[in-house]
């Protein structure tokens, strides 16, 4: 399972993957949430919503706008540390 995500990833055997940084028989795609590949989800539901919402698909737009708030929420909580800024 976890190489077959991380090829999916499209970081394929990177040592992003590895818990010891060398060995790819340490590889934990599945224990790991990236900042960036979430970032990238939440910037899409973003323009989701956004070419929804100037096609004339209001309730559809409002879904995944509320999918990005969701997410967005989630990632401060799990990713954002108040005292060191990051």
């Amino acid at each position: 399972m976890d190489i077959a995500s991380a090829a999916e990833s499209g970081w394929d055997f990177s040592s992003r993957w590895f818990r010891d940084n060398h060995n790819i028989e340490t590889i934990e795609t599945t224990d790991i949430i990236p900042i960036d590949l979430n970032a990238f989800i939440c910037w899409n539901l973003d323009i989701l919503q956004y070419l929804l919402k100037h096609t004339g698909n209001p309730s559809k737009s409002k879904m995944f706008r509320d999918k990005r708030e969701i997410l967005r929420q989630a990632m401060l909580q799990i990713f954002y540390n108040n005292t060191e800024g990051a």
